[in-house]
């Protein structure tokens, strides 16, 4: 769930739509929503053109993932 946040808060940050998001990464509005939603995790190269498109280093959304993990663990 952690990654569908930071992947949703990063796209809000720049303004983008869902729509406009998916056609700049080219992947299926379905599979994002369900992405962001936290129901799927994403393929290694769906979350590359995710990234891509929003201009966003991997760090930026892996943070959010480490920080819950920690909290999980506590």
């Amino acid at each position: 769930m952690a990654l569908g946040r930071a992947l949703a808060q990063a796209r809000e940050e720049r303004d983008l739509t869902v729509d406009e998001l998916v056609a700049l990464a080219d992947v299926s509005r379905r599979n994002y929503l369900y992405i962001e939603g936290g129901m799927i995790e994403p393929k290694v190269k769906t979350l590359t053109r995710i990234l891509a498109a929003l201009d966003v280093p991997p760090e930026q959304v892996m943070q959010p993932m480490i920080e819950a993990l920690k909290i999980e663990e506590a």
